[in-house]
């Protein structure tokens, strides 16, 4: 991640921490959860990026209220 005073993803998370940011990368290094939390990231998605791991990354952070909203 490149190094600012405030990094982007951050910097949204200050804005609203209910919205999730994703990473898109081509570079084969790993973050820790907590390095990835730290930046206000909440998945890194690798390149090339599939249409099903988009998918799984939003399924995964999406609120789970059981409302009809949630329903197609």
């Amino acid at each position: 991640m490149p190094r600012r005073k405030r990094p982007v993803p951050r910097a949204i998370k200050e804005q609203d921490p209910g919205v999730p940011v994703f990473m898109v990368t081509g570079w084969g290094t790993e973050y820790s959860p907590e390095q990835l939390k730290a930046c206000g990231v909440d998945r890194v998605l690798p390149k090339p990026l599939k249409v099903d791991d988009m998918l799984a990354a939003v399924a995964a952070v999406r609120p789970r209220s059981g409302s009809q909203e949630d329903s197609p």
